[in-house]
């Protein structure tokens, strides 16, 4: 992957964390004032997770840290999980709607997570 490839993808996959990591953290603020149940409290910790740990990955991508897959990891897992337990334990869906979501936020985290490594590969070296 050429230079211009990869910092194209460190800025997608920067992009796409801060982006996701906001939405969470608008929602997260909301709920803080309505959670009542334990369900209700663990998804909005998980919202708040994946709130500040989207925008410590993008930071850490773009200023090019080692320490990057940390936060990323965690951005991917929180966000993960709060897809999948949302819909039951605000919305009183079933398990087929909770691993439906968590599936798809899983794809879209993994496309993250992949862009991101992508992004921070190191050139092949020549032998000259």
């Amino acid at each position: 992957m050429t230079g211009t490839k990869r910092s194209v993808s460190v800025w997608i996959a920067s992009v796409l964390l801060v982006a996701l990591s906001l939405l969470g953290a608008d929602s997260a603020i909301g709920q803080l004032s309505e959670a009542e149940t334990t369900g209700q409290w663990i998804t909005t910790c998980t919202q708040v997770g994946y709130a500040v740990a989207g925008p410590v990955a993008a930071g850490a991508l773009l200023t090019g840290r080692s320490w990057y897959r940390a936060p990323l990891w965690i951005w991917a897992a929180c966000i993960t999980a709060t897809a999948g337990l949302a819909p039951v334990v605000w919305g009183g869906a079933g398990l087929t709607a909770a691993f439906a979501a968590g599936a798809a936020s899983a794809v879209i985290a993994g496309v993250v997570v992949l862009l991101a490594y992508r992004g921070r590969a190191q050139p092949a070296r020549g032998n000259g």
